[in-house]
């Protein structure tokens, strides 16, 4: 069996969607002849912590933490810091000990692959100086683009130089998205041969034995958005107003109808904008649950929505996955032409909404409706996506350097 270093920031007891990624990678690559060794960071670090996640035997046997501040959090006076601190990301200083952990890694293990993933930008920097000093086959992985492709306001020169540089000196980049392919294919032409997609995907184990909640209250139908929103981006103003016509065409109330939130960080704002549409009495805003209960969520809702604005066209949420396994109708607010716009549209329990007016259909569409679910959607499994990286280390380390 070969070895592959896994070099992620986010990874159990990290909460957060990001998770998934490396976890699933470091649970099903040994059935493709893969061991993987994990580097990533001490739990100290982390934001939000999700103990119910466990890691596969055959990672905690080879698993390594380095440590690491959390800028936002250990350097902050009063809430501010210096932003040479977050540079490129809020845990820059998982560099140092990441990189000697790593060093010592490839000394014990001799890795065939190395493989890191962004939205951490350290975790790329890491890998990229592990290439450049010891010449080691390196997968970069973007389950995002880096902010300063479409942040006008982020134009952290350190995060450019590690975009440039990891695109330049990896053997392969794999993105979640074809967007996100082109994205990077016309910025760094020159590189595009080595660009592959690998979408994210749902675990199916996970979902094998859960039931909806009984005790759920079946007299409401509800909609859920699980997870973070965000101002500019993923903004539920849109929804708001497409709730205010159903409101007013007397076709939902407080008595039939909730929309909920779950694990909306600062939601008073959110709250402000329901209010000013006047269905605040429709909406509800939830505390974040552990994982396994968010699922529990998604299989007991009657419908779930994903909100993506233009500022995200090129990514889809790996939360979009677990819906579709969810086999719940989805309602995305989002263009039409953004990655998850398109990826939606392939089934026919999906809605893509743009506009007060096209949320308002959606949602009266899916509350009237009944829905066909038999598709195969296998290929879109965590195991399915392990097999398709096993593939591509396989081609790289036959290949000569």
């Amino acid at each position: 069996m070969k070895n592959v270093l896994l070099i992620a920031f986010e990874y159990p007891p990290g909460k957060g969607a990001g998770v998934e990624r490396p976890l699933s990678l470091s649970k099903y690559l040994p059935e493709f002849g893969w061991q993987p060794i994990v580097l990533t960071v001490k739990p100290t670090a982390y934001d939000f912590i999700d103990e119910s996640r466990t890691i596969p035997s055959c990672a905690s046997e080879n698993l390594y933490r380095a440590f690491s501040f959390n800028a936002a959090r250990d350097f902050s006076f009063k809430g501010k810091y210096l932003k040479i601190l977050s540079a490129p990301d809020r845990w820059s200083t998982w560099f140092f000990d990441g990189y000697f952990k790593g060093r010592d890694i490839i000394k014990k293990h001799r890795p065939d692959i190395v493989w890191s993933t962004y939205p951490i930008a350290t975790s790329h920097a890491i890998a990229l100086a592990l290439k450049k000093t010891h010449g080691i086959r390196w997968v970069a992985d973007y389950r995002d683009p880096m902010s300063f492709h479409y942040k006008k306001t982020n134009d952290s020169t350190i995060s450019k130089y590690i975009d440039r540089e990891t695109i330049k000196y990896s053997d392969s980049v794999t993105f979640v998205t074809g967007h996100m392919k082109k994205l990077y294919s016309d910025k760094y032409e020159i590189y595009q041969n080595k660009f592959n997609v690998i979408e994210n995907g749902f675990n199916d184990e996970f979902f094998n034995g859960l039931e909806p909640d009984k005790n759920d209250n079946r007299g409401i139908f509800k909609i859920l958005h699980s997870g973070a929103i965000y101002e500019n981006g993923r903004n539920p103003k849109i929804v708001f107003e497409g709730l205010k016509i159903l409101k007013n065409q007397q076709k939902i109330s407080n008595e039939s109808f909730r929309l909920l939130f779950r694990g909306a960080r600062a939601p008073e704002k959110y709250i402000e904008y329901a209010a000013n549409a006047n269905v605040l009495d429709l909406v509800e805003f939830l505390p974040s649950i552990d994982y396994r209960n968010s699922l529990i969520e998604m299989l007991t809702v009657d419908a779930l929505l994903v909100i993506q604005g233009e500022t995200y066209n090129n990514q889809i949420p790996g939360k979009v996955y677990e819906y579709l396994r969810a086999k719940k109708p989805i309602i995305s607010n989002s263009p039409v032409n953004s990655a998850v716009g398109q990826f939606v549209s392939r089934f026919d329990f999906c809605f893509v909404c743009d506009t007060p007016q096209t949320v308002a259909s959606s949602i009266d569409k899916v509350i009237s409706g009944t829905f066909n679910y038999d598709y195969d959607i296998s290929e879109f499994s965590r195991r399915t996506k392990a097999k398709q990286f096993a593939n591509l280390f396989n081609t790289l380390s036959e290949s000569s350097l």
